[in-house]
């Protein structure tokens, strides 16, 4: 193989690394922007069940005594 084929044959080689590269540049920022977004739904359901037990203890206290009346 002469010098000029093995430059092509190199030049190629880097045009698919780099094509490789920017893909999974690629696909690891849709993989961050996916894990963010489940980051954010966890804390809201976590949110939420934290608000759901807070009115479990609530309502168990206001049950747990009989009413006077």
């Amino acid at each position: 193989m002469d010098s000029h084929h093995a430059d092509v044959d190199m030049s190629a080689a880097d045009d698919y690394t780099v094509k490789e590269l920017d893909e999974m540049k690629k696909r690891l920022k849709e993989m961050e922007e996916e894990a963010a977004a489940l980051r954010e739904m966890q804390a809201k359901v976590e949110k939420e069940m934290g608000a759901v037990q807070w009115a479990v203890l609530v309502l168990n206290s206001l049950f747990a005594f009989p009413n006077p009346i």
